[in-house]
């Protein structure tokens, strides 16, 4: 056997004689970034090229690539003078090293598939700094567009250290400040941020009518901030232009110091963001409040323990679950409602209620008096109310003409349910938050449905929002029916004995979005055939683990697409018993920029996180599939993404992290699909398959010691000695 020195030789003169030729194209999965990764002193590129260790040359090794996907390895520490500004498609390896700014001036710009990783970035030596260590500008066009007219990529940064010490500037800055500007699908993750003004500033204020900016759908996943002035901070002005909303930030630890002000401060229109983590040290904090939520942040979701100071909450319908600690006000001062037909008030303790018969009102004491509270009634826009009852909620519904259509009020507070619930045209059921909660207390029964469409073939424009649906595990759906045009969102979903939500047979042109889904068999399923444009956005589906025989996440069956396409995006879906998203016999569905983590686990190594059955011209792009043990769930995902059959025609997977799965990160069985850029050496490539890729993609056999290179017909190998 040649010494381990002498085959590094070989494949390094391999490497450099494919390069001349300019035979491979580098990417994540590539052998490129071993070849030219690790020379101590120097920065090369994986155009062969290498320069002195200074931060001008830096930029000028990503110059050479010409914004063509390439990687940039820096071999010491550098001090930058000017702002790196990333090319398109730029893999930039810090290779454990760091980048020092002495000056206020930005530090790294990043663009259009650029992936930044494995170092350190510090402005601790920068006098006044105001600056930002890294900016994603919207200018750019970070973001994938819907469907399959994607023309721009997303971004990654990934295992950065930023340290300032000195408590200014900004760590990461997420920017839109111009009409038509979008930053979307980028991930974040194993990003520790040292002691910045801002640890992370996230803004969206340039877009008009017609020309809309937004940051959405984008991922922050394993973060430490420590000791900032403000830990996270987000604003989106002129409300309905901008967007900052769908973002997921996992795994959260906020350390405060003496000096921080704000934990989390969501200002003006920043909406269905979702948060969870831990918050330490909040004692120590010179600010007020951990959270500070402006009256125009809505449905805005929390799951953060370790919370002493207080939550200044003037939203609306934002959710606050696990809090831990003590002093939170606003909506978390919220009283328990109890609601019982009684003619005379009881002794009163503050935040009682009851229901005065007489009166046709609820009664709520105020902690000296009893005072009339119409808002715990069922309203309609008609006017009229009514007691809090599930035939009261029917009634309120059927008085509105099916034809102009209206809303339907319902109160805080529980309300049982044993009827099916009958949507009519042109008219939206909303609740008051996750206060208001229907409650099935009917006995078991599979085939009912607990919201439904009226007795006609679909029901058009209706809105259902804003509540809690409890099943107990015993009505077959909590909402379930055939509709056109509609909107089912901010809805908390627990307890299905099957579906949470279920589109039969005929619903087009649906957004299913911003709900949290929990503990039930099936999260969302897309039934039969003919959908035009349903879309299924931002939704957080977990633990869907109350039976094991069809349980999947997101469902999408028996859809052939002829009139329109269906969008799974910006949703995470963790901890079910089966597949994350299971596609069956499904045509023309793109899936974009979701997390799917630890499913499968009613049974190991069984179920995927998207699974793949008969299907066609199906487009899975930039998801974090990576499988890692949450919850003390192990770790049971099979694969990624299993294209499963060769009945599963032209599929194509870009750009997602499959790392880490059970068995491989993407099985490929079908036929003419097309896999490239996907992140995991596990990625699997058949010997009986067709699968082709990009001109010039390389892959490493470790079993036979061959380097495999696409020509753009066939795969050439190359054996190692």
């Amino acid at each position: 056997m040649k010494h381990a020195g002498v085959l590094l030789v070989a494949i390094l003169l391999i490497a450099t004689s494919l390069v001349s030729s300019g035979t491979i194209k580098f990417g994540e999965d590539d052998l490129g970034q071993k070849w030219f990764g690790n020379i101590e002193g120097l920065i090369t590129n994986s155009n062969g090229k290498a320069w002195s260790a200074t931060g001008a040359n830096l930029q000028t090794a990503i110059y050479d690539l010409n914004n063509q996907s390439g990687i940039v390895t820096v071999g010491s520490d550098l001090t930058l003078t000017s702002p790196i500004i990333g090319g398109k498609g730029l893999y930039l390896d810090l290779n454990g090293h760091t980048l020092t700014i002495t000056t206020d001036i930005d530090g790294v710009h990043m663009n259009q598939g650029m992936h930044l990783f494995n170092g350190y970035i510090s402005t601790e030596y920068a006098t006044d700094y105001s600056s930002n260590a890294i900016v994603v500008d919207g200018a750019n066009k970070i973001a994938h567009y819907r469907f399959k007219s994607w023309t721009y990529s997303t971004a990654t940064i990934e295992n950065i250290q930023l340290i300032s010490n000195n408590y200014n500037g900004t760590g990461i800055q997420l920017i839109c400040d111009a009409n038509d500007e979008y930053i979307s699908n980028i991930h974040v993750e194993n990003v520790l941020i040292w002691e910045y003004k801002y640890g992370i500033f996230i803004s969206c204020e340039g877009g008009i009518i017609g020309d809309a900016s937004y940051i959405n759908s984008n991922c922050f996943s394993n973060i430490d901030i420590n000791g900032c002035d403000y830990h996270i901070w987000m604003n989106s002005t002129k409300a309905g232009i901008n967007s900052v909303n769908g973002n997921t930030f996992d795994d959260l630890r906020l350390n405060a110091y003496t000096n921080t002000e704000e934990v989390i401060h969501l200002e003006d229109s920043v909406g269905s963001n979702y948060f969870t983590g831990h918050i330490y040290d909040w004692a120590n904090a010179a600010g007020t409040y951990a959270f500070n939520i402006s009256s125009d942040s809505n449905r805005n979701y929390f799951q953060i323990n370790g919370v002493e100071g207080d939550i200044l909450d003037n939203g609306n319908n934002n959710t606050f679950l696990f809090i831990g600690g003590s002093g939170a006000i606003g909506k978390l001062h919220i009283p328990t409602i109890e609601l019982n037909p009684l003619t005379n008030p009881p002794t009163g303790t503050e935040g009682m209620m009851f229901y005065n018969a007489t009166n046709n009102y609820p009664m709520y004491y105020n902690g000296s008096s009893w005072v009339s509270e119409p808002n715990y009634l069922i309203r309609n826009s008609n006017g009229k109310t009514w007691y809090p009852t599930d035939d009261n909620i029917q009634d309120a519904i059927w008085d509105l003409n099916d034809t102009d259509g209206g809303i339907v009020y319902l109160p805080e507070g529980t309300i049982n349910v044993d009827i099916e619930i009958k949507i009519i045209n042109h008219t939206e059921l909303r609740g008051s938050g996750f206060e208001t909660k229907l409650y099935w207390t009917g006995g078991v029964e599979p085939s009912k449905k607990m919201i439904t469409t009226d007795e006609t073939p679909y029901v058009t424009c209706v809105k259902i929002r804003d509540m809690m649906i409890y099943g107990d595990h015993k009505v077959g759906s909590l909402i379930s029916g055939v509709f056109d045009e509609s909107i089912i969102s901010n809805i908390y979903f627990t307890g299905a004995y099957y579906y949470s939500v279920r589109l039969e047979e005929g619903s087009e042109e649906v957004v299913v979005t911003d709900n949290l889904v929990n503990n039930g068999q099936i999260g969302i399923c897309v039934y039969k055939h003919g959908y035009a444009g349903v879309q299924i956005t931002n939704n957080f589906i977990w633990g869907n683990v109350w039976r094991h025989d069809y349980p999947y996440g997101i469902w999408i069956n028996d859809i052939n697409g002829d009139r329109g396409e269906v969008l799974i995006s910006g949703n995470h879906i963790a901890a079910g018993n089966g597949h994350g998203i299971f596609l069956q016999d499904a045509k023309r569905v793109f899936i974009t920029g979701n997390i799917i983590k630890n499913n499968g686990q009613y049974a190991s190594s069984v179920y995927s996180g998207i699974e793949l059955d008969s299907c066609s011209n199906c487009t899975i792009i930039s998801n974090d599939i990576r499988e890692e043990e949450i919850w003390g769930g192990g770790i049971n995902q099979r694969y990624g993404i299993n294209i499963s059959n060769i009945d599963c025609d032209n599929i194509t997977c870009i750009d997602n992290d499959v790392r880490f799965n059970l068995v491989g990160g993407i099985n490929d069985l079908g036929t003419n699909s097309y896999i490239i850029g996907n992140r995991g050496h596990d990625t699997i490539f058949p010997t009986s398959n067709s699968t082709t890729a990009q001109a010039g993609y390389a892959w490493f056999n470790t079993a036979t010691n061959a380097l495999h290179v696409y020509n753009g017909t066939a795969w050439v190998s190359t054996t190692l000695t």
